[in-house]
């Protein structure tokens, strides 16, 4: 039953990550980003069903599309894998109570099946969020306002469902207070640069980030968003692929750095405090 729960997880990722795929080659264009029969972005030919196939299609075709054999970009099968990761990732740590601060687990708990499943299902959107936000940024440089404002009253609602249900008033106000700080700390750099050390979306998603993670783990987020950023940084540096004054879009590396404080922060933050403290 188990393996059937991961499969039917892992293959839920592969669909959303195709519909992530359209979402960002349409956003920002005339075609609606929900509607319209996908086609080769070349020759504009309309992909039938056997086309459609998450990672499988751009296998059997070759990597290239059936009517004109122009190349099919690599980002399909990629971006499909990696929400499919993603999400296994996810209903790995929820189905283990790692998630434990879920806005939605505090109606019924573990054992109650409605609200775990959308405890889950809340994170899920989020990740798909989260994951369009950076595809786009790494593609455009720019974060797009169609995704993070959805995400960001995603996390309105995760703190408004804290609220209602009784959580600290303490807490919610950390929160707040915390996401206000960064996000006036990243609007200044972005400000006094005019743009060029931060973007004013990147302080918009930073500020998100922390309303939907706390502050904790929000905080921790943005760290690892920095440590990340630079490491990828040296190593274009070092390849040759980048110099000092390159533009790289940051907003990834703060996608990264949210999925890696909401599956890994606590632990990695009691490694930290155990050695260092």
């Amino acid at each position: 039953m188990e393996i059937t729960v991961y499969a039917g997880i892992f293959l839920l990722g592969l669909a959303i990550g195709s519909f992530l795929n359209a979402l960002v080659f349409r956003l920002g264009t005339a075609e609606s980003m929900l509607w319209g029969r996908s086609h080769c972005m070349t020759c504009k030919h309309i992909l039938e069903w056997h086309e459609l196939l998450p990672v499988a299609s751009f296998a059997m075709l070759g990597g290239k599309c059936r009517a004109c054999h122009s190349p099919i970009s690599v980002q399909y099968p990629i971006v499909e894998l990696l929400t499919a990761a993603v999400f296994l990732l996810i209903y790995m740590s929820y189905k283990n109570a790692i998630f434990l601060a879920s806005p939605f687990a505090v109606f019924g708990g573990q054992a109650n099946i409605f609200w775990n499943a959308g405890g889950l299902l809340f994170y899920f959107l989020a990740a798909t969020l989260l994951l369009g936000i950076g595809i786009y940024d790494f593609r455009t440089k720019i974060i797009a306002p169609a995704l993070m404002w959805p995400f960001f009253i995603l996390a309105l609602i995760g703190l408004a469902v804290q609220w209602f249900s009784g959580a600290a008033f303490a807490g919610i106000a950390a929160t707040v207070i915390t996401a206000l700080a960064v996000f006036g700390f990243f609007a200044g750099l972005w400000f006094f640069s005019k743009g060029r050390a931060m973007g004013f979306g990147d302080a918009e998603l930073a500020l998100a980030i922390i309303l939907f993670l706390g502050p904790l783990l929000g905080v921790a987020a943005l760290l690892f968003a920095f440590w990340l950023g630079a490491l990828f940084g040296i190593l274009l540096i070092a390849l040759g692929r980048a110099r000092l004054k390159s533009d790289i879009p940051f907003g990834p590396f703060l996608v990264a750095g949210a999925f890696v404080a909401m599956l890994w922060g606590e632990a990695l933050l009691r490694a930290y405090f155990a050695i260092f403290l």
